[in-house]
């Protein structure tokens, strides 16, 4: 069955098929709900295109059983597999109850496409695999072994696209490269889970302590009630990748001042053993790790460096909003801040923190904070590391309540 509105319907010699419009985007063949018995089987959708740009994902296929809420099988379908303008994509899936089926095809409306009703249904041998097979489209790491996150953001509405390392994602106005497996997971918190979606009716600087691969940053900056972003990143190789995110988004990019030095709570030029997490975002920290990788990296004391950008901010009427993810330097930043008295000039704070350092947890964070009157939102676990929240409302510039934390064990 077909999904008129997207498209227009006809009859052709090798069947019907709607011709989907660029822009529209949804499911444009769907049914039969048809029952079939236990066992393997393999469906065939036939797909054309007239004009193909990059690899970009143009469709997903999938069998669903119970009316779309159980999926039995699914697989992308990118520009690379059509041949001569044509795509012939074999899916297999194993049924073991009855269920009405559907075989569908969900189109990103990214190109005009021509979609085929009833692809046709073949029994397998029971040996047979029921891995897609994906023609000639090449298989990296990153699409085997993360594909159900990256079908998350394809439902989402991002554009996937095949590159060399990787891919590059456009998701939410934001364009990024996403070469492992932790920049997906990255993605996945920022992008779908919302850890930093904060909203302001004030126009807004941003600092961003631990720029990583320049995500947030990127995020930031998109709102259109930030005006800057002032981003620190102390490892060269994760600064080099933020750097090129950086450049796929220009618009965005004018905003931001990425700096490659770790904020501290003394300056430091040293010689640090790095953990080898070259599999990982950029996750990097400046605690000494034995048999790490010797890594100089540059840190600044956070406050003298933070001030002049605070104090610009607040005279230009912004508010300062920071956000904090940096592998176990949170605490001799805060120190930092604290010492100097520069949180009261901070509006709201979002942190990551993490147990690396024995006796530290988040109550040596937070305490400050209530010493100043901002409202704190605790979302800590009771293992691993743990996110915070902080604002400071206007009620509470005067001083409040004395209040002594303490955090859950």
């Amino acid at each position: 069955m077909f999904n008129a509105s997207l498209g227009e319907t006809a009859e052709t010699a090798r069947g019907k098929v709607i011709r989907t419009q660029q822009g529209s985007r949804g499911h444009a063949v769907y049914g039969p709900y048809e029952s079939l018995p236990s066992g393997r089987y393999k469906v065939t959708f036939r797909l054309e295109a007239d004009a193909l740009g990059d690899d970009t994902a143009l469709a997903l296929v999938d069998v669903a059983a119970e009316f779309g809420q159980r999926l039995l099988a699914y697989d992308f379908v990118f520009a690379s597999q059509f041949q001569s303008g044509v795509a012939e994509i074999e899916l297999p899936f194993e049924i073991s109850d009855s269920a009405a089926l559907e075989y569908r095809v969900h189109v990103a409306g990214s190109v005009p496409l021509r979609v085929y009703d009833a692809p046709s249904v073949s029994r397998l041998a029971e040996d047979a695999s029921t891995e897609a097979s994906r023609g000639s489209v090449r298989t990296t790491d990153l699409l085997r072994h993360r594909r159900p996150l990256l079908k998350a953001f394809y439902d989402a509405g991002a554009t996937l696209r095949r590159s060399t390392d990787g891919m590059t994602i456009t998701f939410s106005g934001v364009t990024f490269n996403a070469n492992c497996y932790d920049d997906v997971n990255f993605v996945d918190e920022l992008f779908t889970k919302s850890a930093y979606n904060f909203l302001s009716p004030h126009d807004t600087c941003v600092i961003d302590v631990g720029m990583n691969v320049g995500l947030a940053s990127l995020l930031f900056a998109a709102k259109p009630f930030v005006t800057e972003v002032h981003s620190f990143e102390p490892f060269e190789e994760t600064f080099t990748r933020g750097l090129a995110n950086l450049r796929l988004n220009p618009n965005l990019a004018a905003k931001i001042k990425p700096t490659m030095v770790g904020l501290s709570d003394a300056d430091e030029s040293a010689i640090f053993r790095v953990a080898d997490t070259r599999g990982d975002s950029g996750g990097q920290s400046t605690q000494d790790v034995a048999g790490g990788i010797p890594t100089r990296l540059e840190l600044r004391e956070a406050a003298a460096v933070l001030r002049p950008i605070v104090t610009s901010a607040r005279a230009r009427g912004l508010r300062v909003v920071v956000k904090v993810d940096c592998e176990g330097a949170e605490f001799p930043l805060f120190k930092s801040l604290s010492r100097d008295d520069l949180l009261q000039e901070i509006d709201a704070l979002m942190v990551e923190w993490h147990r690396v350092l024995p006796g530290k947890d988040q109550t040596e964070l937070i305490q400050p904070l209530l010493d100043r009157g901002f409202l704190v939102f605790d979302l800590t676990p009771p293992s691993g590391n743990g996110f915070f929240y902080a604002a400071r409302l206007s009620a509470c510039r005067e001083g409040g309540k004395a209040f002594e934390y303490r955090a859950a064990r």
